[in-house]
C-alpha cells in the first residue's frame, strides 16, 4: 500500500471518528435540553396555578367589596 493511500485512509478514519463524536455530543445535548424543558414545563404549571389562584382571589375580593 502506498504512503499516499495510507495517509488518505488515516485522514478518512479521523474525519469519520470526529463526525461520530460530534453526533454523540449533539445527541447528548438534545437529551439534556429535553430534560430541562420538562423541568421548565413543571415549573410553569405551578406558576400558572398560583396565577389562577391570585386571579380568583382578586375577583372574589372585588365582588365582595
Amino acid at each position: 500500500m502506498s504512503p499516499e493511500l495510507i495517509a488518505i485512509l488515516t485522514i478518512g478514519v479521523a474525519l469519520g471518528g470526529g463526525q461520530l463524536a460530534t453526533a454523540l455530543w449533539v445527541a447528548g445535548r438534545f437529551e439534556r435540553v429535553g430534560s430541562e424543558m420538562t423541568d421548565l414545563r413543571a415549573r410553569l404549571a405551578r406558576l400558572e396555578g398560583l396565577l389562577n389562584g391570585l386571579r380568583d382571589a382578586i375577583s372574589t375580593r372585588r365582588e365582595t367589596a
